[in-house]
């Protein structure tokens, strides 16, 4: 592929995809089918506002996404924790059984306790966020006018000021706590332990204080359209200013400025290319580190692999009959334990002479020796 890097320079990348099978030993072995590259994103079979799968075509990431797609697993547990952790990402996220909300007779919001959980899906419409219907209702919906100007992908119901722009998929998020608010709202299963939902804080007031509520909390891949990642390609969701630094600011996920709203060409950041979840992005791993699940495998309750010690050697076109070899660079570690499945995405680059196109793309030789 050709492409830049975040100094603007070009470059040639060689993209390439290893699929590994394990068994409950979590020794990792060549798995008989191997995953293609993404071409390009897929939605959700189940739930189109959800990103199956990001494409795996990004000639350059400034870190490694680590993706788990699969249940938690609880055993009949009303509430308990699913990890996930490989080199220095670390994860966790607090699973609650189904939940109602209810308004009692003081005006108060009340939980009732959670139902037992033997799976659950680890997906972001489990997650905190969504969209409030009741509201939206009561208020009416300004992009309804412009609606039929806006591009295909900004036309379905959650183009709305009343979704969540974190997760507009996900459950729980209210703006008042109305009758039928309430009555319609649906609690997440999914939750970040350090800040959960909790009745006394549930309901925002107003649409634009949404910087000040949970972050949804799953392993699955955040789609480009959703806060912070829709920042990076210089689009901020409109907000009211917070008091204090928000939720990605404080825990090191995002920079000081992520609100801040720029001209396009300012705002752009290489950090669109990321779409591991918060926490799970990490600096360039090597492939030889120890990942550790907890609650998210069929059959153990904590499963520990090993990512193979078995590194690419990756060599680019070097123009007039020769091959440059690159410092390969992993941009993506898949783990989906329900399949004992685990892809790795590498990536070799070196600096370029200019953008190539397609058809010079297709001619040009490369190199990829397994050691």
């Amino acid at each position: 592929m050709s492409g830049t890097d975040p100094t603007g320079g070009y470059i040639l990348a060689v993209l390439l995809k290893r699929t590994y099978g394990f068994g409950d030993n979590g020794v990792l072995r060549d798995a008989d089918t191997q995953a293609p590259l993404v071409v390009t994103p897929e939605p959700d079979s189940e739930n189109s506002q959800l990103l199956a799968a990001d494409t795996d075509l990004y000639p350059y990431k400034l870190a490694t996404d680590v993706v788990v797609k699969g249940h938690a697993y609880g055993r009949s547990r009303k509430q308990f924790e699913v990890s996930v952790r490989l080199g220095a990402a670390e994860k966790r996220v607090r699973i609650t059984g189904d939940r109602r909300c209810t308004l009692g007779s003081n005006g108060r919001l009340i939980f009732s306790d959670p139902a037992p959980v033997e799976t659950m899906p680890l997906r972001y419409d489990r997650a905190y966020g969504g969209w409030d219907a009741a509201a939206e209702s009561r208020y009416g919906n300004p992009v309804d006018e412009v609606r039929e100007y806006l591009p295909p992908e900004l036309r379905g119901a959650h183009a709305s000021p009343f979704t969540y722009p974190r997760n507009p998929s996900g459950a729980g998020y209210l703006i008042e706590q109305t009758t039928s608010a309430v009555d319609a709202l649906r609690l997440p299963n999914l939750e970040d332990p350090l800040d959960p939902v909790s009745p006394d804080r549930l309901a925002v007031g107003d649409a634009r204080r949404w910087p000040g509520m949970p972050l949804p909390c799953s392993f699955d891949w955040v789609d480009l359209g959703w806060f912070p990642r829709v920042a990076y390609f210089g689009l901020v969701p409109d907000h009211e200013s917070p008091a204090k630094p928000i939720a990605e600011v404080a825990r090191g996920f995002a920079p000081d400025d992520i609100l801040v709203q720029t001209p396009l060409v300012d705002k752009f950041s290489f950090r669109c290319a990321n779409g591991g979840s918060l926490g799970l992005q990490t600096e360039y791993l090597r492939g030889d580190e120890y990942v550790e699940l907890v609650n998210m495998h069929p059959k153990l309750a904590r499963l520990v692999l090993r990512l193979p010690n078995q590194r690419p050697r990756i060599w680019i076109d070097g123009r007039k009959g020769t091959l440059r070899e690159t410092q390969p660079v992993i941009h993506t570690v898949l783990i989906e334990p329900d399949e004992d499945r685990l892809s790795i995405v590498w990536r070799g680059a070196a600096p370029a002479l200019r953008p190539y196109m397609e058809d010079e793309l297709a001619k040009m030789p490369f190199r990829v020796e397994w050691s």
